[in-house]
């Protein structure tokens, strides 16, 4: 280590806040915040969003005229926003389909519904019953027809894209 060089770990899921240690001539941490996270991922780069009507549209991070960079519209490529349209389509033609029906749970707490799924690659794409996981992040049908029919109604390039994972 070098002389006047302090390193201190800092617990998961805080930072420094700078401007109150300043303040205060010593190390102030805080809680990580919604807003610091976007703050630093959307940072000297591309910002797109969608419009109230779908269409997604982009500005520089750094342009003055746009403050708003912790909207939850907003995100860090154009193909994040399609999924994530492509994913509230297929839950709308879900809840049409559908019709009032809502999963029940057995014993395990495992839903009984069927899902719609992609292989690896988008290769592939169908649908089962879910069988021995309770995942909440898929749209459920209440038959397998209805999950085809949704595909059918949707097509696939949007179906493949309301499957792709996110986050990374």
């Amino acid at each position: 280590m070098k002389q006047n060089e302090l390193t201190i770990e800092i617990p998961d899921g805080k930072i420094v806040d700078w401007e109150e240690s300043k303040k205060q001539n010593k190390i102030v941490l805080k809680q990580l915040t919604y807003a610091d996270v976007c703050e630093k991922i959307f940072e000297n780069k591309k910002l797109f969003f969608t419009r109230s009507n779908g269409v997604i549209d982009s500005v520089p991070y750094s342009e003055g005229g746009y403050d708003c960079f912790c909207d939850k519209n907003n995100a860090t490529t154009e193909h994040q926003l399609e999924c994530i349209l492509a994913k509230n389509q297929l839950a709308n033609v879900a809840k049409y389909l559908n019709d009032g029906w809502k999963p029940s749970k057995n014993d395990l707490g495992i839903f009984d519904a069927w899902v719609i799924y992609a292989t690896s690659g988008g290769a592939c794409i169908g649908w089962m019953k879910i069988v021995n996981c309770a995942d909440y992040s898929n749209v459920l049908f209440k038959s397998s027809e209805l999950a085809q029919q949704a595909i059918e109604i949707l097509g696939e390039e949007t179906v493949k894209l309301a499957l792709e994972p996110l986050g990374f």
